[in-house]
């Protein structure tokens, strides 16, 4: 049974998502008021003891938090990754907790893999093919969203992950890491 502060909670919690979602596709940032907003959101969460399939105490936190960073810092040395990634898997890991961030990880991880495969399908189509022409009488919007987003460049993975933040009431309880021994 969820209570009021869980149904307050994940309304929070969606609202960040959802500007995540928003401001991330739209100009691939993820601007560092939200981030500082989504620590808060994490903090207020646990201090109110905690939401259901979120982080429920501070070593949840705590971990969470930790091991996103560290995790996602290499990849942002290396160019692969966005420093707004970077807080913001940071974000996601105080929110969802050590518990919950591989389900996140892996949600994400599978959308954007759809999103790359779309984007190398599209890239392949010549402009005057019939299938091309399909494409685009089918889903007008693609060629209004190729010339929009042609100075852009990635995945936006901060979007996608607040998608698999929002998906942790959904997720299989196996793929939560109840399993590891000692937590």
């Amino acid at each position: 049974m969820h209570s009021h502060i869980d149904s307050a909670g994940w309304a929070s919690v969606a609202v960040l998502a959802v500007l995540a979602i928003a401001l991330d596709i739209r100009s691939r940032r993820v601007p560092n008021w939200l981030v500082v907003a989504g620590v808060v959101l994490s903090v207020a969460l646990i201090k109110l003891g905690g939401v259901q399939d979120l982080a429920y105490d501070w070593q949840d936190f705590w971990l969470g938090g930790a091991i996103a960073f560290a995790c996602f810092l290499p990849l942002y040395a290396l160019g692969w990754m966005g420093a707004g990634d970077v807080k913001f898997f940071t974000v996601v890991g105080l929110l969802a907790g050590w518990h919950g961030l591989v389900a996140v990880w892996l949600v994400s991880s599978m959308i954007s893999g759809l999103h790359a495969l779309a984007i190398m399908g599209l890239r392949q189509l010549d402009a005057s093919s019939p299938s091309a022409w399909i494409v685009m009488r089918v889903c007008p919007a693609i060629a209004r969203w190729d010339t929009a987003q042609a100075g852009r460049r990635g995945i936006p993975y901060a979007a996608y992950m607040a998608i698999g933040l929002l998906s942790l009431p959904w997720v299989p309880t196996a793929m939560r890491m109840p399993w590891l021994p000692g937590m």
